[in-house]
């Protein structure tokens, strides 16, 4: 049997004190949630109009694509901001066992895939054949991993890549996710993590600004650090720390 662990984590394990929702950000994020479940409606309704023509199939098959895409990020926008309001409340829980880094990194390539076929990005994954296992809770692990190579997706110009890594350090497993997009300013690094903060010049990524921010008080909640630094010849390289299972939590190294 599998051991687990409840932790309670409030503000001053985290170290942050998330901003108060404000008027503005409650228009910010009724636009964001608007636009994909638009998207959705829209979609949905061509795709019934293309059920009585068997000649439109293809097409039929891009407007399921895109509705799934949109439920997605509608989904990821609502987990975020549930989140939000748990470190706000100081009512963040996680729920800690070992678990395959390897077989999780996967897992998110398969969530965020249909998102990177729309821009014909490829998505690749990586590490060594005997990983220790992370002693962390999967679904908040997974909901980094999803902001963080969704993140990577949005900025990455259409056939580009993105990469996610794992690998062991003396005693911690460290994963990294990398892009070949415009990068980051390095003025605009240590602020990439701050909940709202939106870089000069992705106006057309418009979004809440939480995600990274999220990534971060997940990631520092689980006793890890997130960090990022920009890559030579252009992308970003956004990488963090995950305490290894050991003990009595620990299991066997992946096959």
């Amino acid at each position: 049997m599998l051991a687990t662990e409840t932790d309670r984590t409030d503000r001053g394990v985290l170290g942050v004190t998330p901003t108060r929702w404000r008027p503005d950000m409650l228009a910010v994020v009724a636009h964001d949630l608007r636009q994909p479940v638009s998207a959705v409606l829209m979609a949905a309704e061509f795709a019934e109009e293309l059920l009585g023509d068997c000649s439109t199939g293809e097409m039929l098959q891009r407007q399921l694509a895109l509705v799934q895409r949109c439920a997605r990020e509608t989904l990821r926008i609502a987990e975020d901001l549930l989140t939000m309001g748990q470190v706000e409340a100081g009512a963040l829980r996680l729920r800690r066992a070992p678990v395959d880094v390897r077989a999780l990194l996967e897992d998110v390539r398969a969530l965020v895939s249909p998102h990177a076929r729309a821009k014909s990005i490829h998505i690749g994954v990586g590490g060594p054949p005997a990983l220790p296992h992370a002693y962390a809770d999967r679904d908040r692990l997974l909901q980094v991993l999803g902001n963080l190579c969704g993140n990577a997706i949005k900025y990455t110009p259409k056939g580009g890549r993105v990469c996610a890594v794992a690998e062991a350090t003396d005693d911690a497993i460290r994963i990294s996710i990398t892009d070949n997009g415009p990068g980051v300013r390095a003025g605009e690094l240590g602020r990439l993590f701050d909940e709202y903060w939106q870089g000069d010049g992705i106006a057309a990524h418009a979004g809440v600004g939480l995600g990274l921010a999220i990534a971060r008080w997940l990631v520092e909640a689980h006793g890890g650090r997130i960090a990022a630094e920009t890559v030579d010849g252009g992308g970003l390289c956004v990488a963090f720390t995950l305490p290894v299972a050991r003990g009595e939590n620990a299991l066997a190294p992946n096959a």
